[in-house]
């Protein structure tokens, strides 16, 4: 498997320290807690979660109010990571996955049921709206609500098993990939507890930490700071990645899942045991031995129990395998954003993904010296306390663990994507055109979209055009309100960018489709060497005519030689019927494919048979058939002309005399006539 998508958002530490003002407003006892020594002012907090883009979802403002943050939030990340992976869920004809899971409904207790009557409502008369309170709240729906908005058609499968919520999405994604139930897997998970700008008491003995600090295997670790959090993976199996192109940012190589059972000090307390075998079991599912693994991305709470359980596991199981010494570097992203309980697997997770991807290892903050109850020289690991660069010749290969409370272990491993040669065009050396199409819900965010790629394209003068061109056609909904760069080079860039027009008003487009006369030697070469899906629909018409009629058809279309020399046989019915059709329906998918979809379809002779292929009359191949076999037929007849005749139909019928047909009545004063070559001589006398 691998993931092609990746949505987060982090920066160094993010716990916030609050000042006495902001919890002033939101702590409703703050002025008792002030003066608690062990109320601790800091927590891990997400920006704009009371912000939503109902407009875009489809919500009204009466049902954004209802729904809660962890919807709102992983809507729209969920929203971005597709966007990110080049993936249009309305188009993709796979089915498509959905695996996640979140936290307490705090915004339905806090926001939602504060009002005496709907919490009646809800609690005891289970009234309509009750009914639509749950809906909006209960986490329960988020996958399948997730489905619901994206036209989503595979499983949707709802995940909690604690902090380790996220990870086995995750896995869970993962299996649905390998048993091929989806082509891709939406997987991730989402923490919001409200309000956000909260403390909390520390206890001796408990998870929290007393400084609102997450030290993991430190001396002084004594806990973990809870944050609020959202992360999205978008995965695939690894094959079709590659067929389509997409971004590969890390592949998955194996993982495991078991519980503890009941073989521990308690319900919430970890097991080394526990955790030592579902370690084990995911380096036998993905063949990979202890001294592989470069980095483990841990657990890393930082707790006193937690952190030396868990490198008691590790130790064990790569022992297993290796008698060496600190060569594995552990690290922990709850150093940097605290513990994001249902999203804590998934920040993990991303984290190792990007170190693959770019093989350097970010440190694991405030770490100075070992947790005393771990004795690091004698194991298989050292903390990464500096960044560090993978200088070496191996791949890397990185482990995640994620741990939940109630005994569900999780532990994936993972590598750095594959190498795959590709022909990068730099901007200011691109020799080619490129139209870049841009479309959003409103015009006010297409001005936006327009304003964010400009800046893009400017500010990096490396950017591979070529990929953005292709996920721009390809990887985005077309949307309402659209527009289009025609792009070349920066300068033009610039000018094009800036003259662009908003036309609002929807008006109805045709496709006319001509018939024989229109072809021309080497028609459409330009965009066949440029355009990989019209390419692809011009071979596949080709190498069809090659095996009805054993002629090559792309010779006589596109060789230059063949002209040169005179020889060129695209005026022949046989070969000048197939090759327009061929053609022009492949420009016309083209087209469609790309939003630009027509009413109407209209054609004129071979122009008829594109028509009404593309009109679902005849598929594609039957199609082509007919037009072959009535090139074939039409070219074994006299050779003969057509003229047109600027008079009526009912006159060409009375001067006639058999010398010619009428082939076509055109208009009321204009008429196609056509004859044999020997009878041009004699209606020259007319």
């Amino acid at each position: 498997m691998t993931s092609i998508g990746i949505i987060c958002f982090l920066e160094r530490e993010t716990i916030k320290h609050f000042t006495d003002n902001e919890l002033q407003e939101y702590e409703y006892n703050f002025n008792e807690l002030k003066n608690n020594n062990n109320y601790v002012k800091a927590r891990g907090v997400l920006d704009n979660i009371d912000k939503f883009d109902a407009g875009f979802f489809g919500y009204n403002p009466s049902d954004a109010n209802l729904t809660d943050p962890q919807h709102r939030i992983w809507l729209e990340t969920t929203w971005h990571a597709l966007e990110n992976a080049g993936c249009d869920p309305y188009t993709y004809k796979g089915p498509i996955g959905v695996f996640a899971g979140g936290y307490i409904n705090s915004y339905l207790l806090n926001n939602v049921l504060r009002d005496s009557k709907r919490l009646e409502n809800f609690i005891r008369l289970r009234t309509a709206e009750s009914f639509q309170v749950m809906t909006a709240s209960d986490i329960a729906f988020l996958p399948t609500k997730t489905a619901y908005q994206f036209n989503l058609k595979g499983p949707a499968l709802n995940i909690q098993t604690a902090c380790s919520t996220s990870l086995v999405s995750i896995i869970e994604a993962c299996k649905s990939l390998y048993s091929f139930e989806a082509d891709i897997c939406i997987a991730g998970g989402v923490c919001i507890l409200t309000p956000q700008e909260t403390g909390y008491i520390f206890q001796e003995g408990a998870i929290p930490s007393p400084d609102g600090h997450c030290r993991p295997f430190d001396a002084e670790a004594k806990g973990t700071v809870f944050s609020n959090g959202v992360g999205v993976v978008v995965l695939k199996r690894l094959d079709d990645a590659i067929d389509d192109k997409d971004n590969i940012i890390a592949v998955v190589d194996g993982w495991a899942l078991n519980n503890d059972g009941n073989k521990k000090v308690s319900f919430t307390a970890p097991s080394v045991d526990g955790q030592k075998e579902a370690i084990l079991a995911a380096h036998s599912f993905a063949g990979i031995s202890a001294e592989q693994i470069g980095y483990i991305e841990t657990h890393g709470t930082a707790t006193k129990l937690g952190d030396p359980i868990e490198i008691a596991a590790l130790t064990q199981a790569f022992s297993r395998s290796t008698d060496k010494k600190q060569f594995c570097g552990i690290g922990s992203v709850k150093s940097n954003i605290g513990h994001t309980d249902a999203a804590a697997g998934v920040a993990s997770f991303i984290k190792a993904c990007l170190i693959a991807k770019h093989k350097i290892i970010p440190p694991t903050l405030h770490y100075k010296s070992p947790n005393p109850f771990i004795n690091f020289e004698n194991s298989p690991f050292f903390v990464v306390d500096k960044l560090k660069k993978w200088e070496s010749t191996n791949k890397l290969i990185i482990g995640v663990s994620s741990f939940g409370i109630g005994g569900t272990n999780a532990h994936l491993l993972l590598e750095e994507p594959p190498i795959i040669s590709e022909n990068k065009t730099a901007l200011k050396s691109s020799s080619k055109t490129y139209i870049l199409p841009f479309s959003a819900k409103s015009s006010f965010s297409l001005s936006k979209m327009k304003e964010d790629f400009k800046n893009l394209i400017l500010n990096n003068n490396q950017i591979d055009i070529d990929n953005l061109a292709f996920t721009l056609w390809n990887g985005r909904t077309h949307m309402k309100y659209r527009s289009s760069v025609v792009l070349s080079d920066l300068i033009q860039q610039k000018l094009i960018f800036n003259d662009a027009v908003l036309n609002e008003n929807l008006t109805s487009i045709a496709f006319m489709f001509p018939g024989q006369g229109a072809q021309y030697f080497q028609m459409g070469k330009s965009l066949y060497d440029e355009n990989e899906d019209f390419k692809k629909i011009v071979d596949e018409g080709l190498e069809l005519f090659k095996s009805e009629t054993g002629q090559d058809l792309k010779q006589v279309l596109f060789n230059e030689n063949i002209s040169s020399t005179g020889e060129n046989k695209l005026s022949e019915t046989s070969f000048t019927q197939p090759a327009l059709f061929i053609i022009e329906y492949a420009l016309a998918k083209v087209l469609i494919d790309r939003g630009i979809v027509p009413s109407y379809f209209i054609g004129h002779s071979i122009g008829e048979y594109v028509a009404a292929c593309l009109s679902e009359v005849f598929d594609f191949q039957s199609a082509l058939r007919i037009v072959i076999k009535r090139g074939q037929l039409m070219q074994k007849m006299k050779g003969g002309k057509m003229f047109v005749a600027f008079t009526s139909f009912n006159k060409l019928q009375t001067i006639s005399s058999n010398l010619f047909e009428i082939a076509a009545e055109n208009a009321p004063e204009n008429c196609t006539i056509s004859f044999e070559n020997e009878i041009l001589m004699r209606l020259n006398c007319f």
